[in-house]
């Protein structure tokens, strides 16, 4: 089976998904911790993703940033 063929199964067949699970760790350098709306965020990526595309952006507030 060719990687951009769906096959039999279909694109949703357990045999063309795989997971990773990230763990992003900040150092925070002042007074006030930067918060987070939420604090876990799935995603899915097509196979043939390049590398070095910007997958997603994680917002954030952080109360040491005055604007």
């Amino acid at each position: 089976m060719d990687k951009t063929s769906p096959g039999a199964g279909g694109w949703g067949d357990v045999r063309h998904q795989d997971e990773a699970l990230v763990t992003v760790a900040l150092q925070d350098v002042n007074d006030n911790l930067p918060a987070f709306p939420r604090t876990h965020t799935h995603l899915k990526l097509s196979e043939d993703t390049q590398p070095n595309t910007l997958i997603t952006a994680l917002p954030a507030h952080d109360p040491d940033m005055v604007s």
